[in-house]
């Protein structure tokens, strides 16, 4: 029994992955949301699967040895399979640096973690789930403005709004995307991402904060979908549009084997920032590094290459952070080859007309 029970989940998460294009993931379906459940769990799953042919090796139960040797075989394949950011040990172009994080609406322990944003060196900072603890941390601090000198914060603003603080300047609608933001902002929908551009003194590029819902119950788990399957059209109108590198980073709620990130890399053509063989995650923070699940992190346009991705621990937050180091490709540099220069003068103009009819 206990062989059998250890294959389940291997056997899912393979049903999950070989499945996922016959069922509408963006309805609620308890069969299709337990497969791709596994499938997002599938680390996990293969664990499972090595303890179950291990177990049959010694009990000599051979079908469900069998059963779990033949799904971790796809799940390994899949995993493989996804296509991620190279890796850059040597960056020789501009190089940007990403925390996404999930603080957690309900956390008293703003103040603390102010402190780790201020001393993780970060450029950019998605902040997802913001606590009135932290909310107050940040008003009250004049260290947050000088060292993060462009993000908006309402007044009105209370626990679990999102924003992006950053180093360097920010634009936003119109004025970052010209006349054809609207038709951008239709695209995207209204769930409340947060897309930009940064201008870095070599050149801009396209920052998008999300935060997609979890996958808690088949309705999350398709409204999560739905969400994704916006926002990736959004990106990849920007991507067609700008021509400008996207750096994509939050709480996914997904992991790359998982149908949603799969669907939402096959739309955007962005790739996966996590490295393949980085062990751990982020979610949730209370499991020992090596068994928590990574929903938080990034993604990237081709030619953005990854030169460190960590995580850091967030107090009272049931995510750990991601901390990610990104090299840009050949961007506006005044003197360069001209192709970057190009894209950002297309750019520029689209957001010069921007009251054209």
């Amino acid at each position: 029994m206990l062989a059998w029970l250890l294959a389940v989940p291997p056997l899912l998460a393979a049903i999950g992955i070989a499945t996922h294009g016959r069922f509408d993931v963006l309805e609620p379906n308890a069969l299709a949301w337990l497969a791709d459940l596994a499938a997002t769990l599938w680390a996990h799953a293969i664990a499972c699967g090595l303890g179950c042919v291990l177990l049959t090796v010694l009990t000599r139960r051979l079908v469900a040895g069998l059963v779990s040797v033949l799904s971790v075989v796809v799940l390994v394949v899949a995993a493989l399979g996804v296509d991620r950011a190279p890796a850059s040990a040597s960056p020789k172009g501009p190089v940007v640096s990403v925390l996404a994080i999930n603080a957690w609406a309900g956390n008293q322990r703003g103040d603390e973690q102010l402190e780790l944003m201020l001393a993780s060196g970060a450029d950019l900072i998605m902040l997802n789930e913001s606590s009135g603890s932290l909310l107050r941390a940040i008003r009250s601090d004049p260290r947050v403005r000088e060292v993060y000198p462009h993000f908006r914060l309402p007044d009105r603003a209370g626990p679990g709004f999102r924003f992006v603080l950053s180093r360097h300047p920010l634009r936003r609608g119109g004025d970052a995307f010209g006349f054809v933001w609207p038709e951008i902002q239709a695209a995207l929908g209204y769930h409340g991402q947060r897309v930009l551009r940064v201008d870095l003194p070599a050149g801009p590029f396209v920052f998008a904060g999300v935060q997609f819902r979890s996958p808690r119950s088949p309705s999350r788990w398709a409204a999560g979908n739905a969400q994704a399957d916006d926002t990736a059209r959004g990106i990849a109108m920007i991507a067609e549009r700008t021509r400008l590198p996207i750096i994509a980073a939050g709480d996914l709620n997904a992991t790359p084997v998982g149908v949603r990130m799969r669907r939402f890399t096959q739309s955007t053509g962005l790739l996966i920032a996590k490295p393949a063989l980085r062990a751990g995650g982020t979610y949730p923070s209370s499991l020992p590094r090596a068994a928590r699940v990574p929903i938080d992190g990034g993604l990237v346009s081709p030619g953005v290459s990854v030169v460190s991705y960590r995580t850091i621990e967030m107090p009272g937050s049931d995510h750990a952070a991601a901390l990610m180091v990104f090299e840009l490709p050949g961007v506006r540099t005044g003197g360069g080859d001209g192709r970057r220069d190009d894209d950002a003068a297309t750019i520029d103009q689209a957001a010069g007309s921007s009251d054209s009819p």
